[in-house]
């Protein structure tokens, strides 16, 4: 058996060489006769070029600017839009609900509370946004709460809380409804001498004009300094109630050049004695 790199040697001519028959017939030009071959088909024209493909309509680019290109070509996006914001309406931050005594929340309204993140406090702070009242009395809270403008509302309020989700602007008739209550404290601020005449007291009304930015707060820019022996309320709360209707709490006693811009208050005439000199309330 031969080896695998080895090939076979071919006589040459086996390739190169015709026979005689064929030489003779290439020399006497057998195969050249005209009338032996036959002329090629003449093709139609038609068939010649290839069939017409319908062109496909080429998308528009978008045009772009330089700049846009050359952040393209960085790598760079562009920055996510913003989602827009209706400036008809933007929610509260949670608020700071106050509690009245004698309230006491369902678990529904618990659960409008929890739905704004609200939180509630039983002492007054100066954080407080809302007074939850099922009456009106003259209360440190229900003061300080007329002093700021601050909504005064029931608790019923706090179940459309739980129902939109949010804290919806106050109504007329989410404020608090008590006209017998505002009877009553018509009647002590008659005898404290704060309501002159037959005047009696509008919650809505005393709520609108503590807001009104023309009428400011009612002692705004005002500095308020109450006689050591007032003993009818702490001093700590008279502090709360001063600062709530926008006054300075002064916690010396002034000097006699200053009497003429300061509210000195006191419970008796025999008090006031020791302010000679100063008006006192």
């Amino acid at each position: 058996m031969a080896a695998p790199d080895q090939e076979h040697e071919v006589a040459p001519t086996q390739l190169d060489e015709e026979s005689d028959e064929v030489a003779e017939t290439l020399h006497t030009g057998t195969l050249a006769d005209a009338g032996r071959l036959d002329p090629e088909p003449q093709q139609d024209a038609r068939q010649l070029d290839p069939p017409l493909t319908p062109r496909r309509p080429r998308k528009r680019r978008r045009s772009t600017s330089p700049v846009s290109v050359a952040a393209s070509c960085l790598g760079e996006t562009s920055p996510p839009k913003a989602p827009r914001r209706s400036s008809r309406f933007e929610r509260p931050p949670p608020p700071v609900l106050a509690l009245s005594g004698g309230v006491q929340l369902t678990a529904r309204q618990k659960q409008g509370v929890a739905a704004v993140q609200g939180r509630v406090v039983q002492r007054w702070t100066p954080q407080v946004t809302h007074l939850v009242a099922c009456q009106l009395r003259r209360t440190l809270k229900t003061m300080c709460a007329i002093c700021r403008g601050l909504p005064i509302v029931e608790p019923s309020f706090l179940d459309r809380c739980a129902k939109l989700g949010f804290v919806p602007p106050v109504r007329n008739r989410d404020l608090l409804q008590d006209s017998a209550g505002e009877l009553r404290l018509s009647a002590k601020l008659h005898d404290a001498g704060a309501l002159a005449g037959s005047m009696q007291l509008s919650l809505p009304d005393a709520l609108a004009r503590a807001r009104s930015a023309s009428a400011g707060a009612l002692l705004e820019g005002r500095t308020v300094y109450v006689l050591p022996e007032v003993k009818s309320m702490p001093r700590a709360e008279l502090e709360m109630l001063v600062q709530a209707a926008g006054g300075r709490w002064l916690e010396g006693q002034p000097a006699p050049a200053s009497y003429a811009s300061t509210l000195i208050f006191a419970d008796s005439a025999e008090q006031a004695a020791s302010a000679a000199g100063a008006q006192v309330y």
